[in-house]
């Protein structure tokens, strides 16, 4: 029998002292003792607990896992024996609509499939819609088996695989497999597919449901914005992230100049070395119409690009447009906030740009007066720009505002703080500029800056 006076200590010294102290304790007890402590306890002191020694880490997986409080689930530290704790889990998440695990270990993964499907035989996780598993390393063979059980999963819609190291072959297993039919989202970012993989995907017709496709960070050309552009099976895209990778002007100019994607409205071609010309030709085609979501960062597209942008009335639709790292300077930041084209931005990234003064245009500016997230970090913007943007009626609508590694000093820190404008903030970032910590304390203090959250942990200065 345990005692409820010894529970009752350990679980306040846990309370009280943080996890470290009473863990001496913890581990001191038997299994039993053990499970009666962590099941008095709440789901946010249990939550710790999992990054401790082994031993209490799984028996406090164990209990988040029975309540079905768990998420998230990371297999680093995984080994063999630990198959019955990851069974436990995934019978535990039966009914869940998402399932996300992190370090992922494919073959004990699958081995924990095979053992529901031998205890059940019709066991199958007929809610579930999204799969995440990210940041492993899933060998071919490993792949061909996670996709052959993949039908215990009939109604998955979204699968992401980033970071999985799955290259060209395991790029075109999942092309190949059946169990892909449903998919409506993609995600195959950074895992070195080459051209040959990502053209296995856009040419395959079990991938013919899918509307969000992202190839980001895959060693990827020309030749693979031709194949997707070219299939019946992708004219079905919403969203298309081809990030990171090197299409190019060749490759910009045959997204531009395609018909085949007209339900587009999300595009992210950052770090492709498009160019101004890259620019020019997306802002200059007619099937960008649809677009909201535009992301062009680090192209190196300079003012020419900026200034096609803003005049382009094929994008007066986009809501989020990112020109960050592009080497724009005042003339293209000013077009950008002088086109009416660009009244409807919620969203505008314009950091790692050199606009200075500029940022006074884009706070004066009636067409950036729905901007709701405003992120102009490392732009040589200072105490002027600043508080021209803290003054603002037409930035009252900033919910995030990142004005990092810049010249801004005390005095923008007071216009930030006793500005009213800045009253629906709930992330300001001011690190890495001249802010006397007195100032940076009267806006923690701000009796506008309560959105930022509990003792202000979302405002970022030093």
């Amino acid at each position: 029998m345990i005692k409820t006076s010894m529970v009752l200590g350990l679980s306040l010294a846990i309370l009280w002292g943080g996890a470290s102290r009473g863990m001496s304790d913890l581990e001191g007890l038997n299994h039993d003792a053990l499970t009666h402590v962590l099941e008095r306890m709440s789901d946010a002191d249990l939550m710790p607990l999992r990054f401790v020694s082994k031993r209490v880490s799984m028996a406090a997986t164990d209990e988040l896992i029975r309540r079905g409080s768990l998420t998230t689930f990371s297999m680093k530290t995984m080994k063999a024996a630990d198959l019955p704790h990851l069974v436990s889990f995934l019978k535990a998440r039966k009914a869940a609509r998402t399932l996300t695990i992190s370090d992922f270990q494919a073959g004990l993964f699958c081995q924990a499939l095979m053992a529901l499907r031998a205890g059940e035989h019709d066991f199958s996780f007929r809610s579930l819609q999204s799969l995440v598993v990210t940041n492993g390393h899933i060998p071919v063979e490993d792949l061909n088996k996670l996709l052959a059980l993949l039908d215990m999963m009939p109604n998955l819609t979204s699968l992401n695989l980033a970071g999985n190291r799955i290259g060209p072959t395991g790029a075109q297993a999942i092309a190949g497999s059946t169990n892909m039919q449903h998919l409506t989202s993609l995600n195959l970012e950074h895992n070195g597919l080459e051209d040959a993989g990502a053209q296995a995907i856009a040419a395959s017709a079990n991938l013919a449901r899918l509307t969000s496709l992202n190839l980001g960070e895959n060693f990827i050309g020309y030749a693979v914005v031709q194949a997707i552009v070219g299939s019946p099976h992708m004219a079905h895209l919403t969203s298309l992230n081809l990030a990171r990778n090197h299409i190019g002007l060749t490759g910009a100019e045959a997204i531009a100049g395609s018909p085949n994607l007209p339900h587009l409205t999300s595009l992210n071609l950052g770090q492709n070395y498009l160019e101004a010309a890259g620019a020019r030709a997306i802002a200059g085609s007619p099937h960008m119409a649809h677009l909201t979501h535009l992301d062009l960062g680090d192209n190196d597209i300079r003012d020419a690009g900026a200034q096609a942008i803003a005049a382009s009335p094929h994008l007066a639709h986009l809501t989020s447009l990112n020109l960050a790292h592009n080497n724009l300077g005042p003339a293209g930041a000013r077009a950008i906030a002088a086109s009416a084209n660009m009244a409807h931005l919620t969203s505008l990234g314009l950091g790692d740009n050199f606009i200075g003064s500029t940022g006074e245009d884009i706070a004066a500016s009636a067409n950036m007066a729905h901007l709701t997230s405003l992120y102009l970090q490392h732009t040589l913007i200072g105490d002027d720009e600043a508080r021209a943007i803290a003054g603002s009626t037409n930035m009252k609508h900033l919910t995030s505002l990142n004005l990092e590694k810049n010249k801004i000093g005390d005095a923008a820190a007071r216009a930030i703080a006793r500005s009213v404008n800045m009253g629906h903030l709930t992330s300001l970032n001011l690190k890495n500029n001249d802010i006397e910590a007195w100032w940076a304390q009267a806006i923690a203090e701000s009796p506008y800056m309560v959105h930022l959250g509990p003792s202000r942990q979302r405002f970022v200065w030093g």
